[in-house]
């Protein structure tokens, strides 16, 4: 991927080793990096991190010869992104890695950025022979003189050790400056292998065809659809069978969204469709009926009725889309909507509402504008007090929120629109005010994501596999934050491995995706319960002091006549990173908002959300917890969340919760994780 595209040309390589007790320089800089000790604060314990310095998008996952590949997106010279090259590292068991040296360097003409790596098991490229058939890489060389982007190839011969590139033309060039990320599959039927990339800022996805990896013949085009945010990124397709039937298949396309997914920054999207070898067809995407119930303001008319105005934000009254120099405005419904981008983000003020009764159980809105909570925020205001709030997600798009307001049925309230940021983005957008017994947030409906957390971004599958499984590992981070972590000397990790599967809801075919099954082998203690009240169950954790950083833990609990039921985990005094279910809602949320160091990027402390319907009387929950991570797959992976919490040492503590009753649990196992890391 192409984030930042003028970097000082790197005349030098060196390859690093894990374990070896050399250090290294950065360019320009004689204090060398320091070795990894696999135990600092933060550092994961069951997730692949590099030894030291950058790392994002997973690439070129291949099998061969007993050895699972992972090359990554990676800087050898620091903990920020730049020199990219591809990092590699091996494992026998898709747990434990051994880290190698750089495979294929950043060279004099091109930054290597992500792609995909096949074994060309009968050398149709030429590149090895009968008896050694060669890997072959594929990726995104972006050439830093002219700032195009096209497709190379390496090879390699000896299980990935080595690599040499093929020439130093690209394979594949359409003269542009943002098509990148290749994903390359063999495919029967039309017998050729099929490349998909992604025309970054077109929002689409290039299906081209070549008989030997080399001459590539453009097929189809994919897309817009879906969520098209600022740049697709990472694409990938792949045919899994319909609920375990083998007879019955279907392909999906995956495409990562940078800017503009479902919490902001960088998220994945998926479409289940089919594909005849030359053109991808994607299913209907779900219809959204929107919710009956009472529009509270539409703001269509020439002023703003009873709201009460402070400051010079909000100008005489309405806007009817774009102000002067500001970026198209979209997402509002009718002419009219709140906009205060008045004199280019320099005015402030508050719009407050009359007052009136909470009656409903929900209160949706369309927000958009600055990412600046308390400063660019529409809040719900009882007893003077701000109860509720939500902010933009520093976007032009206005998008579906509401906030759950069961708890205060028949308070007096107010709402209130607030702008006191003059900064970058220092405006918001506001519109279809409504009080309804249901909710619809038309981005998690309209578009089918992969994961509802915030970090979870370029995922991809790998190629070769010895079964017929779909196993992809993603990058656990965001664009939005990801070079702010407070992490040394490596930052950002990998995913936990997953195996994908395709299931029929009664929504249609959606993608389920659940933990490897080498996950059981990292268990170590264990706690279990079986049909206990929470209540008894908190009694038990602790009184057997269960807790941990690094757990597993299995969760089934019923749900009726409850309003909420969940855990909180990385628990202390303090802070806390809770799991909750909403049976009236049919919604399950990942609060991290008091989940520890959260500072170095304001929109990092936040709470995520989901639909989850269908439940039926049963929650199933399996949660992967790490240092400084959490991975939720809620019934069988129908939902799930990745996110990032950066708790402290001492917040490790285990509780569950019930309101509205004291729930029953079914089954309760958590285990302690073992390090995957030689120390």
């Amino acid at each position: 991927m192409n984030r930042k595209p003028h970097l000082p040309l790197l005349t030098a390589l060196l390859s690093l080793t894990l374990g070896s007790c050399a250090t290294i320089a950065q360019p320009g800089n004689t204090f060398p990096l320091p070795r990894a000790t696999y135990d600092e604060q933060w550092r994961p314990q069951v997730h692949f991190t590099p030894q030291r310095n950058w790392m994002n998008d997973p690439n070129g996952l291949v099998y061969l010869d007993g050895e699972y590949h992972l090359f990554f997106q990676h800087n050898p010279y620091g903990n920020v992104w730049g020199h990219m090259s591809w990092g590699h590292a091996v494992s026998k068991d898709l747990v434990h890695w051994e880290e190698l040296p750089v495979a294929i360097p950043e060279a004099e003409d091109i930054a290597i950025f992500s792609g995909a790596a096949v074994y060309d098991r009968d050398n149709t490229s030429g590149l090895g022979t009968a008896a050694k058939p060669p890997l072959v890489a594929i990726f995104t060389g972006w050439n830093k003189s002219t700032n195009n982007q096209s497709q190379y190839l390496a090879s390699s011969v000896d299980r990935g050790r080595t690599w040499t590139r093929y020439g130093k033309d690209p394979v594949l060039n359409i003269g542009s400056t943002e098509s990148r990320d290749p994903k390359v599959f063999w495919h029967a039927e039309s017998n050729q292998w099929i490349m998909v990339f992604a025309k970054a800022r077109e929002h689409k996805v290039a299906i081209y065809g070549s008989k030997d990896l080399k001459t590539w013949t453009f097929l189809s085009d994919f897309g817009p659809l879906g969520s098209e945010g600022d740049v697709w990124e990472v694409p990938d397709l792949i045919q899994l069978p319909v609920d375990g039937n083998s007879s019955k298949k279907k392909w999906v396309m995956v495409v990562s969204v940078n800017g503009g997914s479902l919490y902001g920054g960088s998220g994945m999207q998926y479409f289940p469709g089919d594909f005849n070898g030359t053109t991808f067809t994607p299913d209907p995407l779900p219809a959204v009926t929107e919710p009956a119930g009472e529009v509270f303001a539409d703001f269509e008319g020439a002023d703003y009725g009873g709201w009460e105005k402070t400051g010079d934000a909000f100008g005489t009254g309405p806007a009817h889309g774009s102000l002067t120099g500001q970026s198209p405005v979209t997402g509002f419904k009718g002419s009219g909507l709140v906009n205060t981008f008045l004199n280019f983000d320099q005015g402030t003020g508050t719009l407050t509402s009359p007052e009136f009764t909470l009656n409903k159980p929900f209160i949706t809105f369309l927000i958009g504008g600055g990412n600046h909570p308390g400063e660019t925020a529409f809040n719900l205001i009882i007893d003077g007090k701000v109860v509720r709030s939500a902010t933009g997600q520093d976007s032009e798009a206005l998008r579906s929120k509401f906030f759950d307001v069961a708890e205060f049925k028949g308070k007096k309230a107010r709402l209130q629109i607030v702008d006191s940021h003059t900064g970058g983005w220092g405006h918001i957008l506001i519109d279809h005010i409504k009080f309804t017994e249901a909710v619809v947030n038309d981005m998690e409906f309209k578009t089918l994501w992969a994961d509802f957390g915030k970090d979870f971004y370029a995922g991809v599958t790998y190629s070769n596999l010895p079964t017929d499984d779909k196993i992809w590992i993603g990058w656990l981070s965001n664009w939005q934050y990801a070079g702010q972590l407070p992490t040394y000397p490596w930052r950002n990790a990998q995913s936990f491995p997953r195996k994908l599967s395709l299931k029929t809801t009664p929504e249609g075919v959606r993608l389920f995706q659940e933990p490897i099954e080498a996950l059981k082998n990292q268990r170590g203690a264990r706690f279990s319960v079986q049909n206990l009240l929470v209540s008894k169950v908190n009694e038990r954790l602790m009184s057997a002091a269960v807790r941990g950083k690094s757990l597993e833990v299995l969760l089934e609990v019923e749900t009726a006549s409850l309003q909420n039921v969940g855990l909180k985990l990385h628990q202390s005094s303090k802070e806390e990173t809770v799991v909750s279910y909403s049976p009236l809602a049919e919604r399950i949320s990942l609060d991290r908002s008091k989940a520890g160091e959260g500072s170095f990027n304001i929109g990092f402390p936040e709470v995520h959300a989901a639909p989850l319907k269908d439940v039926g009387s049963t929650l199933k929950l399996h949660i992967l917890l790490d240092t400084s991570s959490i991975e939720v797959f809620a019934e069988d992976g129908k939902v799930v969340f990745s996110d990032l919490t950066l708790s402290s040492p001492s917040s490790d503590g285990l509780e569950l919760f019930s309101t509205g009753g004291d729930a029953v649990v079914k089954n309760l196992e958590v285990y302690e994780l073992k390090s995957i890391w030689k120390k």
